[in-house]
């Protein structure tokens, strides 16, 4: 998307919301965790894959 939203596309946000139930203050309040790290993911992605896996990719 290019520039200012149109109406209709403000409109098509405000009917998905709606029907979320979710508010605009409901987004701009929210507080979002943080993203984990590139090492902090790697042991969750290594302990949920199979052995096989696991050594196939482990030099990467």
């Amino acid at each position: 998307m290019t520039g200012a939203p149109t109406q209709v596309e403000l409109d098509a946000a405000r009917l998905v919301l709606d029907r979320m139930g979710v508010t605009a203050e409901d987004l701009h309040n929210s507080v979002k965790p943080p993203a984990p790290t590139f090492a902090e993911y790697i042991p969750v992605v290594a302990a949920a894959v199979s052995d096989g896996t696991r050594r196939a990719y482990s030099p990467y």
